[in-house]
């Protein structure tokens, strides 16, 4: 599994309308530049992208980061 690439694929679909309305009608195009696996390739051609979900959970992630960053540091 490729989770980088599948992590830049999600990234780009949030930030670039033209790259998701292509993962949407040519998936086969919008991915081949992406390291992913056939099962990987067909779970994001298949799946509808929730823009609000998908910046939410990066918000969430980017605090985490931030939390465990500031709590290594605190623990030095």
């Amino acid at each position: 599994m490729s989770l980088d690439a599948v992590k830049a694929v999600l990234a780009r679909a949030i930030q670039d309308d033209e790259f998701r309305n292509q993962l949407k009608s040519d998936p086969v195009t919008a991915l081949a530049s992406y390291d992913l696996t056939d099962g990987e390739q067909k779970a994001l051609a298949s799946t509808e992208i929730n823009i609000d979900a998908l910046e939410a959970l990066e918000d969430r992630t980017s605090k985490i980061a931030t939390f465990i960053t500031f709590e290594v540091t605190i623990y030095k």
